[in-house]
């Protein structure tokens, strides 16, 4: 898995604007014509990322479902499933996350239940980088970094260090985001392929500038 898959360029500008208003943060990739020096201010087309790609195929099946029970027309109908598959996306099915995607998973658990603006967050050697407002208006608060059990990674010393230095000397605080699988109760009338595949998965945030592991407290 890798954080930085991309599922689908666009160059829908109104859809980028309507999701920004629901928290989802989309990447603008494009260099601006009459600035093309600069790439602090980038333009189409705009970059979906693979953890992305279902809060928005949410977004958009609500979207259709919405505009189809108000036209009745047979016309208008066919025009707004058209503009569903508009040449004006380019999509990346190779790259599409698996179930058990952590990134997806996070972000999601982010975006939804915590309702933070969430940016990819390689520019400061993390996963995710957290907003508590719009990017526009303030500066980012918090440096998430995912712990990946299928990875087994083992946190040292030298990275819990590291990783707060960094935050630090940006005035961020440090989160770690550890997902841990809850194991379900044995039964002998399934497989295990079978179990293993329902598994739950556990989210649990720590921050070590406080060391307190509820994000809500955090926040």
């Amino acid at each position: 898995m890798d954080i930085n898959n991309v599922a689908e360029l666009s160059v829908d500008f109104k859809e980028f604007i309507e999701l920004k208003k629901k928290k989802i943060l989309l990447n603008p990739i494009g260099t601006l014509p009459r600035y093309s020096q600069q790439n602090i201010d980038l333009g189409l087309p705009i970059a979906i990322m693979d953890y992305q790609y279902d809060l928005i195929k949410n977004y958009r099946q609500e979207k259709s479902t919405n505009i189809n029970q108000y036209q009745n027309c047979d016309l208008k109908q066919n025009q707004v499933q058209k503009t569903n598959f508009l040449p004006n996306k380019c999509i990346y099915p190779e790259n599409f996350s698996n179930k058990d995607n952590i990134y997806k998973q996070v972000y999601y658990d982010l975006v939804v239940k915590y309702g933070y603006y969430v940016q990819q967050g390689s520019k400061y050697g993390c996963d995710f980088v957290l907003y508590e407002n719009d990017p526009d208006t303030c500066h980012s608060s918090f440096l998430l970094n995912i712990i990946d059990p299928h990875k087994k990674q083992i946190l040292t010393v030298r990275d819990l260090v590291l990783w707060q230095r960094v935050s630090n000397k940006v005035n961020k605080k440090a989160v770690i985001a550890i997902l841990i699988e809850k194991d379900p109760e044995f039964n002998f009338t399934t497989q295990n392929k079978e179990q293993k595949s329902n598994r739950e998965i556990e989210i649990k945030y720590f921050c070590l500038d406080s060391y307190i592991n509820d994000l809500k407290i955090i926040k």
